[in-house]
């Protein structure tokens, strides 16, 4: 039986803009919590799974990875890349990054990876977590550059966001291919945080492509206007 309530279509597409905005704020908030709680500078957000910080870590790359598996998007290559988008964050939760002994702020954790642990005896659990962690990206980077800018063009500011998700989606890539070339040719140029510092970039333009196409602009203008009366 079809339904006759006008407001089931309404109600479904906000609960999509709340999605968004809620993945695009969880990985905005992942390089601003971390330090703060852990009160600690260490080399990659992925170390933070061993500081003080770690519940929320882990927290909210799992909640980021449930919101993209149940977000459904334009088509089925929308919900593809959301939905391997979504495990791959969640293997980056699920598989640690290696512990790195002697760095100032980390502490050992009853799941604790070392370099040398192999899962079902071949498969390095410090590649999984590494491999998933580009997965991710990539995958979000698709979905900046393709996904997000379908729609009608003709809609006011259409084309000036559509500008604005190719420039996050492409940036995730470039920061991407940076940060190879130069771990893999240029190690000793790297700084101590170079890693952590790739990710925060990542993290911002992943988080900007999400927030705004979450509405999050018009929130916030809304909210100024209410403010105002």
């Amino acid at each position: 039986m079809s339904s006759t309530n006008p407001n089931i279509g309404t109600n479904t597409n906000l609960s999509y803009y709340r999605i968004r905005k809620w993945i695009g704020t969880f990985g905005a908030l992942l390089p601003i919590l971390l330090p703060i709680v852990s009160n600690s500078n260490l080399p990659s957000i992925s170390h933070y799974y061993y500081s003080v910080a770690g519940i929320i870590f882990t927290s909210l790359l799992m909640l980021i990875g449930v919101f993209l598996l149940s977000y459904k998007g334009y088509d089925w290559l929308d919900n593809a890349i959301t939905s391997i988008g979504g495990v791959a964050i969640a293997f980056v939760a699920i598989f640690p990054t290696p512990f790195e002994a002697g760095v100032p702020g980390l502490k050992t954790t009853p799941i604790l990876v070392l370099e040398s642990d192999m899962l079902f005896g071949f498969l390095p659990i410090g590649g999984i977590h590494f491999g998933s962690a580009v997965i991710f990206f990539i995958c979000m980077a698709i979905m900046s550059i393709r996904q997000f800018t379908q729609g009608d063009l003709t809609a006011p500011g259409k084309k000036l966001r559509n500008l604005i998700y190719s420039a996050c989606g492409y940036g995730i890539l470039a920061t991407l291919v940076f940060a190879g070339v130069t771990l893999k040719f240029f190690p000793e140029k790297a700084g101590v945080r170079f890693v952590f510092w790739v990710e925060v970039v990542m993290l911002i333009l992943f988080a900007g492509a999400w927030l705004l196409k979450g509405e999050a602009l018009k929130d916030l203008k809304n909210l100024k206007e209410e403010l105002k009366l």
